[in-house]
């Protein structure tokens, strides 16, 4: 009996632009289809300090990575915990995937294949607001009831949750996993060439 891959979701807030590692402020993941799961989330210390307008998106504060310990420090069981999937879906209109790719290890058996759910979802999804995170939450999860207040990326995560099953509708997700373009297996997948979304209102990195 063939045992179904592992599928996970994968989202991130930095700092820095380019999403160098220590400008990694928040960061998780969540099992797909598994409905007992919660979203597992590590705060980390970044190098610079986490402006206005990624506050408003990740409901994280100076004053909450103040004692967070860096990332290095949490780094192990973040590659742990991603290392446990088989094929993990990164929200990454900007370069949260390659900072997924830097920070898991590379060429083992261990090592998941990363596909960019932003960019599948634009295909299959055209009229979702994939520019906007606050919008792509209410509109996934109406009945959330989300506390504003709290940090947001499990909320965002769930709402990840959904909008990978909304893309996969027509099929499994275990189906269009394995045929996604990824880096590390060098595939090529149509949606990569598509053109993406207006320029993104709730980017998870500095501008």
């Amino acid at each position: 009996m063939n045992t179904p891959p592992r599928i996970g979701l994968a989202y991130l807030f930095a700092t820095d632009s380019r999403v160098a590692a220590d400008g990694v402020f928040t960061l998780g993941g969540l099992a797909f289809g598994t409905q007992d799961a919660a979203p597992v989330t590590w705060v980390c210390k970044p190098a610079a300090r986490i402006n206005r307008r990624l506050y408003d998106l990740s409901r994280v504060s100076n004053a909450d990575v103040a004692k967070a310990p860096p990332l290095a420090a949490v780094l192990p069981d973040v590659q742990a915990f991603f290392s446990s999937f088989d094929y993990l879906f990164v929200f990454s209109p900007d370069h949260e995937q390659a900072a997924f790719e830097a920070l898991l290890p590379a060429g083992t058996d261990a090592t998941p294949v990363l596909i960019n759910l932003h960019t599948m979802a634009a295909f299959f999804l055209p009229d979702h607001p994939l520019h906007d995170l606050e919008a792509l939450v209410i509109r996934a999860l109406p009945e959330a009831g989300r506390a504003r207040s709290a940090a947001q990326l499990p909320y965002l995560l769930r709402a990840f949750e959904r909008l990978l099953a909304a893309s996969t509708a027509s099929g499994s997700p275990h189906t269009h996993a394995s045929r996604a373009a990824v880096r590390p297996i060098g595939a090529v997948y149509a949606v990569d060439r598509v053109p993406g979304p207006p320029p993104l209102r709730g980017s998870a990195t500095a501008r």
